[in-house]
């Protein structure tokens, strides 16, 4: 029935087709097979370093594989418990620092009505009046409501640590028992036809996804190490925990590091610390410089896709699935494009 349409409106039905068939995929089943997936993923990843401890020191590719796994959770849980640890050893301090906050804003803002009144512009008392009902707002949030607030936020940590726990939990167990049987299924799965449009998709969107984190990876180390040597040179307090929080924040392609560090430098300069402001905006440009400059050149060609373009994927992800759209929007992009192409390439051998 396609035969008899013409070529475009043939490729607008077949790319409408996939499109639907990835978004229903994405939204109705992905939750239940994901931590397969993920353990797939990570089994291929890892089969080439677990044969070559198997053949060098006879290390069994399963409990070496459960080790290497149970670390990787290990970590990120430790990272978790350091930073609630921060948090709850500095919440008195925050809270002492509330006063000499607001003192120190109360004197630019009074230095800027004096500047308004002196120049004959009206409104410095209605300004005023709406900077204290603005400073009582904030206080009854962070002195009266703060620790229900803080005590709530926690429980809610804890519950999505332990569920991502319990799916860590499955994922491991899942790869230990598939690792010991990779070589073989993979060999007898290469010899069924079927197979083998389903692996050049799966192999091109893992291939350019790879590309993609590896590169954030390295641009994630770098800004994290500029970052935090540039707030020690400065002297802020924790800066191994300011560079990769920042340098986290840079990673994600919508966010950068001007939502923190020129927000820091406005606060230097509202609290007179010209030079320190001068150090932050420095470090801005720095980190700006060394994303343009080297993420092009380390992604090379194998990208796959236009930051422009993965923008928008992310929004419509969002959009479409939710917070989990930031991932799932692009691999969604991803599959329809590599479907798409296998469609078509083999179309065109017919």
């Amino acid at each position: 029935m396609l035969q008899s349409l013409s070529p475009g409106f043939r490729k607008f039905i077949q790319m409408a087709a996939i499109t639907v068939g990835v978004y229903l995929g994405m939204r109705y089943l992905l939750g239940y097979i994901f931590p397969f997936v993920l353990g797939l993923l990570l089994v291929r990843l890892l089969n080439p370093l677990l044969s070559f401890l198997r053949n060098k020191i006879h290390l069994g590719k399963g409990l070496t594989a459960s080790v290497i796994l149970f670390l990787a959770g290990c970590v990120p849980l430790l990272l978790a418990i350091l930073a609630g640890r921060f948090l709850l050893v500095n919440i008195a301090g925050i809270r002492d620092c509330y006063s000499s906050a607001v003192d120190q804003c109360n004197a630019c803002f009074d230095r800027c009505v004096t500047f308004l009144e002196d120049a004959g512009i009206a409104g410095g008392k209605e300004l005023t009046d709406m900077l204290h009902e603005g400073e009582a707002y904030v206080e009854d949030i962070l002195l009266v409501q703060g620790v229900p607030l803080l005590s709530g936020y926690c429980l809610r940590v804890v519950k999505i640590i332990s569920a991502i726990g319990i799916v860590w939990a499955v994922i491991v167990i899942f790869c230990t028992m598939l690792v010991k049987e990779y070589d073989s299924l993979r060999e007898r799965l290469h010899r069924e036809d079927w197979f083998a449009p389903v692996y050049r998709i799966g192999k091109g969107v893992c291939d350019m996804l790879k590309a993609y984190f590896k590169t954030q990876l390295i641009m994630f180390l770098i800004i994290a190490a500029t970052v935090t040597a540039g707030v020690w040179i400065m002297g802020y307090p924790y800066p191994w925990l300011i560079g990769p929080g920042i340098g986290f924040l840079d990673a994600l392609p919508f966010i950068g590091t001007g939502i923190t560090l020129v927000p820091m430098a406005v606060w230097n300069v509202i609290t007179g610390r010209l030079l320190r402001a001068a150090g932050c905006i420095l470090l801005y440009i720095i980190c700006m410089v060394l994303r343009d400059y080297l993420e092009p050149k380390i992604m090379g060609k194998n990208s796959g896709i236009h930051p422009i373009l993965l923008l928008m994927t992310i929004y419509l992800g969002i959009r479409l699935y939710g917070i989990v759209g930031i991932l799932t929007g692009p691999v969604s992009y991803l599959l329809i494009r590599e479907i798409y192409r296998e469609i078509s390439d083999r179309e065109s051998r017919v």
